[in-house]
């Protein structure tokens, strides 16, 4: 195989890969100090692969759609020279047109020119989607230059380095971008979830509502508080952002996002007219309440689903649940250990009644580990009134490890649903937590400076669609065939 090591790369590896049988050029000796883009075109010309660890070269191939017959990008840091050279020999076997893979881990790397091609062109599709709703030309092109620095491999995605990616020296028009430039949030909003919809699709798919936190310094960030934040697994100086999330087969993204106003915020006005809040949500809603609103959007827009659920936030909140259950909207909420069972019992004591034979055991999912799997049991609610045709269950999930750790959960469903079908919709809210993980790690959700109300929606939103691109690609190259990923984790970079 022909391969063209960057100087970067260390001479071990190179030795290694020769003495393997593999005809490989090295920089170092051959061209040293040459520019990127010089390397770049000299690994095409001779049909060879380029092993380096500089992520600048992604950015050629990827955004400025140079060619290439494929990259290699190395994440080894931190190891010596030449036990890098052997990991790289000892669990990569194959070696072919952009693509490894590994006995333990796939490495990174860049794929094939057919996959960049069709990432540029899905990136062309969602600069035509947003064009209309930015009227001048500068923030039109600013906001896809934003989320081509979402989508980037730099470390961090604050203003200066999302600036920087774009070529701008300073990140003053990225901060005119989420400050003061026209153009409405919400209406971007919009068409993401028509994106989504067009792209990804699914009749199984449910609707997830969670939160997530932003831990912040400082008093000045809209919405900012002491607050538990399960980010961080305490309560901390953040903001608190609910989210809408759709998740069927392919994965979660987002649709739609609320910035949670805590009530020390409705008691100040002038700390609120200093974030710019708006004067109608200058006071608390309740995040059941946050959830309802998006979840009526959502069915506004046509989005369909097959169950929503969410934690006791959400299910321990009876407006929502009897919202829900008027729609004839199928659920599966999570409820507190004390949630009423009648005038009488609490879920926990009902649960603690139920004989041994009822429990199953069943898997809720894949996890990072395999399938998850607890046992499960249910109970009908037949004191509660129901549409005909439907009824209300009490759901147990109890961990194998921890028999006395249990998870309490009301079901609200047609009739003949089975306990199978329950536990997989119930295991998808797990999905929104790895949407969360993916967001912060990839396009930078948890990366803005930005402490006005408005500059928080704006780059949530953007955030969003980046995420949602990267999973519309995703699903665009599992169709055609198999591509690069790591088996270690979910992430996914263009």
């Amino acid at each position: 195989m022909k391969i063209l090591a960057d100087e970067n790369v260390a001479r071990p590896i190179v030795d290694l890969l020769r003495k393997e049988g593999h005809e490989v050029e090295y920089i170092f000796d051959s061209a040293r100090g040459s520019v990127d883009i010089d390397i770049l075109e000299r690994a095409h010309r001779a049909g060879a692969l380029l092993l380096t660890d500089d992520k600048d070269f992604g950015e050629l191939v990827v955004y400025h759609r140079h060619q290439s017959s494929g990259v290699i990008l190395m994440r080894l840091e931190g190891l010596p020279w030449a036990e890098r050279a052997e990991i790289i020999l000892s669990r990569t076997y194959v070696i072919k047109w952009g693509r490894t893979k590994s006995k333990e881990e796939e490495m990174e790397v860049f794929p094939s020119i057919e996959d960049l091609r069709m990432w540029a062109d899905r990136l062309e599709e969602v600069q035509k989607r947003l064009a209309p709703y930015f009227e001048r030309a500068e923030p039109r092109q600013r906001a896809m230059a934003y989320i081509r620095g979402l989508l980037s491999t730099t470390e961090r995605k604050n203003g200066w380095q999302l600036a920087e990616v774009a070529g701008e020296a300073t990140p003053d028009g990225m901060q005119r971008l989420l400050n003061t430039a026209k153009w409405d949030a919400n209406q971007v909003r919009d068409d993401l979830q028509k994106y989504i919809l067009t792209h990804l699709a699914d009749p199984e798919a449910v609707l997830v509502v969670d939160e997530t936190g932003f831990v912040k310094k400082g008093t000045k960030s809209a919405g900012v508080a002491a607050q538990y934040s399960g980010t961080v697994g305490k309560i901390a100086n953040s903001q608190i952002g609910v989210f809408l999330a759709y998740a069927n087969r392919y994965g979660a993204v987002l649709l739609d996002r609320e910035l949670y106003l805590h009530a020390d915020w409705e008691k100040d006005p002038e700390r609120c007219k200093e974030a710019e809040i708006p004067e109608e949500r200058r006071t608390t809603i309740p995040k059941p309440m946050l959830a309802r609103q998006m979840l009526e959007r959502a069915f506004a827009h046509g989005i369909k689903t097959t169950w929503v659920t969410g934690d006791t936030v959400y299910g321990g909140d009876t407006k929502l649940r009897m919202w829900l259950e008027e729609l004839l909207q199928s659920y599966v909420l999570a409820v507190p250990k004390n949630q009423r069972i009648g005038l009488s019992h609490r879920a926990d004591e009902v649960v603690a009644s139920w004989p041994a034979q009822r429990w199953q055991r069943l898997s809720a999912g894949e996890g990072s580990q395999g399938p998850r799997f607890y046992d499960w049991a249910w109970q009908e609610l037949s004191f509660r009134w129901t549409e005909p045709g439907w009824k209300q269950w009490l759901l147990a999930r109890r961990s194998l490890s921890d028999p006395t750790e249990i998870a309490y959960y009301f079901v609200f469903a047609p009739e003949t649903v089975t306990l199978e079908q329950v536990v997989r919709a119930a295991g998808s809210r797990w999905q929104v937590e790895e949407a969360f993980e993916l967001a912060k790690q990839q396009v930078g959700l948890d990366e803005y400076e930005v402490r006005h109300w408005q500059g928080w929606y704006r780059h949530i939103t953007l955030a969003m669609f980046a995420l949602a691109f990267l999973t519309v690609v995703k699903v665009a190259g599992q169709k055609r065939g198999p591509f690069f990923r790591s088996t270690k984790s979910s992430n996914f970079s263009p």
